[in-house]
């Protein structure tokens, strides 16, 4: 009825092995109906295998090598393992060895963020030079952000996973959170020194009042990258915003005091 079912027709599994008798195959012409041997209307009969699918990538002839990790291995520990090998080939002439797949995908995401990286840095840049109108907070703000490398490296290592594309994503945005706790701490020593608080006191005092709004505010961002990590694909990127805030909030409530002290110098009377 309506069910289509594939009937398969093949010969015996003895007359398919038996390719050396070929030629003794017997033919019929449609016209005639009288058999013949293969042998006596072909010339030249010869038996040769040859692939049915022919692959080819950008028009070329291709052989395609693909794997998957197993659980627990990074795609980036599983190519270092193997990378050394594939270089020591010795291809022919007209042969080329290319990544593709997580490799080519991970290095062109990377690739096309580059233009948009010094620009960002730039207006980044302006708008805290804008906001304190000096440029000893913008150095003392931009010298935290090379310290949550530890967090974010040290949670990666923990949660074994890899610095991908979607793990630099989250370190970009890790900046962005690490300068705005600098601006907010900034803010308050130079409101304090407004009030007529001497550099020192100033200092101390705002480390103490802002505190708490930073680290609830680093907190609630924590648990709000919880449930990515199920995701495997936000994996990367929620591990490194979760141990680079934590590890970079502390940093900031030490490290912006300290060093807002040595460019101001500011000593305790």
């Amino acid at each position: 009825n309506d069910v289509l079912l594939p009937i398969i027709l093949r010969a015996e599994e003895e007359t398919r092995e038996n390719l050396e008798n070929l030629d003794a195959l017997q033919v019929y012409s449609s016209y005639t109906s009288n058999k013949v041997p293969l042998d006596d209307v072909i010339d030249n009969l010869k038996i040769e295998f040859e692939d049915p699918i022919i692959m080819r990538y950008n028009r070329h002839r291709s052989i395609t090598l693909q794997t998957n990790p197993i659980d627990g291995i990074t795609f980036p520990y599983l190519q270092s393992t193997v990378i050394d090998e594939f270089n020591k080939i010795k291809l022919p002439e007209g042969y080329s060895l290319n990544w593709d797949g997580e490799a080519k995908s991970s290095k062109n995401g990377q690739e096309a963020l580059k233009p948009g990286i010094p620009p960002a840095l730039l207006l980044m840049v302006l708008i805290v030079m804008m906001l304190f109108n000096s440029y000893r907070p913008v150095i003392i703000i931009f010298m935290t952000i090379p310290f949550v490398v530890i967090g974010l490296v040290y949670g990666l290592i923990i949660f074994n996973s890899s610095f991908g594309f979607v793990a630099l994503l989250g370190a970009m945005s890790l900046s962005g959170m690490m300068i705005k706790n600098g601006i907010v701490l900034i803010d308050e020593i130079k409101a304090n020194k407004e009030k007529g608080i001497d550099d020192y006191d100033a200092v101390i005092l705002a480390a103490k009042s802002r505190l708490r709004p930073v680290v609830l505010a680093a907190g609630t961002t924590v648990l709000g990258c919880i449930p990515l990590i199920q995701d495997k694909f936000w994996e990367a990127l929620a591990i490194v915003i979760m141990a680079g805030l934590m590890v970079g909030t502390v940093i900031t409530m030490v490290f912006v005091p300290v060093l807002y002290a040595c460019f101001y110098k500011a000593k305790k009377k």
